[in-house]
């Protein structure tokens, strides 16, 4: 009992030492004025314009960038790739393994595109390649009683070759 009553007296003390003498009245005004003043003083987003900048009078353009941004863009250009998915159907250090893993696939389904990566000491077998996820997920449980391990994988994948096409121009006549 002598517990309940000491928390009780806490309670209390608490209670009274945190309120405040003024808690039913409203702020005044003259704090709300010093707190809008305040604020304007912390307002990053308001700045003033610039307009005494000096330009060239033909409309030119100068453009400054640093010489790595041409090598990667060069080297983009020469190297185009797309992320897209693949279903990984084996993966062995044997090359008999992944033989027959080939063979396997290619009488399940003959026109898909396969594809052989050797990361020391294991070589990796992919098959298809899909721009969604669902069709490569679509692919993977058309060939689950094959291969029951297989698994849809996100790959950089090179760009398919465009067919050129020739086109003729009629002249007006």
């Amino acid at each position: 009992m002598k517990k309940y009553i000491l928390v009780l007296f806490t309670l209390i003390a608490f209670n009274i030492y945190s309120q405040n003498e003024n808690w039913k009245l409203f702020p005044s005004t003259e704090k709300k004025e010093a707190s809008a003043i305040n604020l304007k003083a912390l307002d990053s987003t308001s700045k003033l314009l610039n307009t005494n900048l000096s330009f060239d009078k033909e409309g030119t353009v100068t453009v400054h960038q640093p010489t790595d941004i041409d090598s990667l863009t060069e080297f983009h250009k020469n190297n185009p790739y797309i992320l897209g998915y693949t279903v990984q159907l084996e993966v062995s250090q044997q090359n008999s393994k992944i033989r027959d893993a080939r063979y396997k696939i290619l009488k399940i389904q003959p026109d898909v595109h396969l594809e052989e990566t050797y990361i020391a000491p294991n070589t990796y077998l992919y098959g298809g390649a899909f721009y969604d996820r669902n069709d490569a997920y679509e692919f993977k449980h058309y060939i689950r009683q094959s291969f029951p391990n297989a698994i849809v994988i996100s790959k950089k994948m090179q760009l398919p070759p465009l067919e050129q096409t020739v086109v003729k121009r009629e002249e007006k006549q």
